[in-house]
């Protein structure tokens, strides 16, 4: 079956949320061991406007989220945090899931941050993210794309650098020991300055 790339809309938020649990549930469950607690507390708050999404028949199987002007694709929602994860761990999780959610802090003008790429196990190996990140860098709606990659994924660097993004330095982490990494590999893409994508996959 073909995978189909599309902008994210309303009605794709658990879809979306099912697709980064599995995908980055091993940063999750230093908060909670249930995935399905995760994505329950994730699907109130994907902004689906802010994803580019990856669909299989009618799943979803990928997703990208864009911070851009103050807006997140992720917001924490500290009463379905103490819902699901209980009161005492969602008031501990807060502040590293916070850091994490609300990335940049500031943004340049024009910059678009990338997070959460997320592509389920059953489409990984098929060339989905890389379909992903070409459908939203051609759009060009943005003069400057950012993204990280965290210490231990750096076969996801020869992605990036695929799709001709260039790493810019690195960032030592805050709340490490939690995180279980060290630093972040910062990478960027200005599409006025970069050869055209080769759209070929």
């Amino acid at each position: 079956m073909n995978i189909y790339i599309r902008d994210g809309k309303e009605g794709d938020q658990s879809g979306i949320a099912e697709t980064i649990a599995e995908a980055f549930y091993d940063s999750f469950k230093a908060i909670v061991k249930s995935k399905q607690k995760i994505v329950e507390v994730l699907t109130v708050g994907i902004q689906p406007q802010l994803f580019v999404v990856a669909e299989e028949g009618e799943c979803i199987v990928g997703a990208i989220g864009m911070a851009a002007g103050g807006n997140y694709p992720i917001l924490y929602d500290k009463k379905a945090a103490a819902k699901h994860f209980g009161w005492l761990r969602a008031k501990l999780a807060a502040p590293v899931v916070e850091a994490e959610f609300y990335q940049p802090k500031t943004f340049q003008e024009g910059q678009c941050q990338l997070a959460f790429v997320a592509v389920r196990e059953g489409a990984r190996g098929r060339g989905t993210a890389k379909q992903m990140l070409l459908f939203l860098l051609e759009k060009r709606e943005y003069s400057l794309y950012t993204l990280d990659v965290v210490e231990g994924n750096e076969r996801a660097l020869s992605l990036y650098k695929g799709v001709g993004f260039q790493e810019t330095g690195r960032q030592k982490e805050e709340n490490r020991w939690i995180k279980g990494f060290s630093y972040r590999y910062l990478l960027s893409y200005r599409p006025e300055k970069e050869d055209r994508i080769e759209s070929s996959l």
